[in-house]
């Protein structure tokens, strides 16, 4: 029986990832729409275990976003 598991070098620095779904910050003008693609810049860090560093297309500044938000960019 598959269970599920999930794969954290997927998130290493230099990987690309894509969003689940829209995503927002604390301002509500700014938002990443589902399927953005973007480019792992830092992985988790002490006491932000479940986050890593993302510079989106078209986005001035990197996000950090949790690892349930993104999922890795298979180009098949």
């Amino acid at each position: 029986m598959p269970t599920e598991t999930k794969e954290y070098s997927l998130y290493a620095p230099g990987n690309l990832v894509i969003t689940r779904k829209e995503l927002y910050s604390y301002d509500p003008h700014q938002m990443i729409a589902g399927g953005t693609v973007g480019v792992v810049l830092s992985g988790p860090v002490p006491n932000y275990n479940n986050h890593c560093q993302v510079h989106f297309v078209g986005f001035p500044e990197p996000w950090w976003v949790n690892f349930g938000e993104i999922e890795p960019y298979l180009n098949i």
